[in-house]
């Protein structure tokens, strides 16, 4: 409970404030942008499912955006594309599921930040987040992958500059 706020907040909400007051201006603004369910509502958390700007092999990161990348947003992203798939798998209109699966397989050694910042691929990406284990697999990614962000690089643990 907040009692200057007047509000209750859950671990979840938690760990968001913790995280949004030790994150870096270099991370916030490093990796692409949030991808949410145009149907989801306040009760539903935005998802970290991004798309890199910048490819991780063309640039060396500092550890933190590297230990984020690697422990919640491809993560994030590969079980996002794994649905995705399964998706277009059962799509009626079998050229077009082809053409997306291709668009997919194309890029996915790479960011995929082509699929993902394609208004075009925006329903495909809706329709994975409405399955709720998704929804759920791609919260506990991202919060055991911030808490592990957190413990790696706080001050108690030794980083400098944490």
């Amino acid at each position: 409970f907040d009692p200057l706020a007047n509000k209750e907040y859950t671990e979840e909400q938690e760990q968001k404030e913790l995280l949004s007051q030790t994150t870096t201006p270099e991370l916030e603004a490093d990796d692409g942008f949030i991808v949410t369910s145009a149907s989801s509502t306040q009760s539903t958390p935005s998802i970290s499912a991004l798309s890199g700007n910048i490819s991780p092999d063309s640039q060396t990161s500092d550890p933190i955006t590297k230990a984020v990348r690697e422990t919640i947003i491809q993560p994030q992203k590969d079980n996002l594309i794994e649905q995705i798939l399964k998706d277009l798998a059962a799509l009626t209109d079998r050229d077009l599921a082809e053409q997306k699966r291709k668009e997919i397989e194309e890029e996915k050694d790479k960011t995929l930040s082509t699929f993902f910042g394609n208004p075009a691929n925006r329903e495909f990406i809706d329709k994975a987040l409405e399955n709720s284990e998704l929804k759920k697999k791609l919260e506990s990614i991202e919060i055991a992958g911030y808490k592990n962000v957190h413990n790696t690089f706080s001050v108690a643990s030794g980083y400098p500059g944490g």
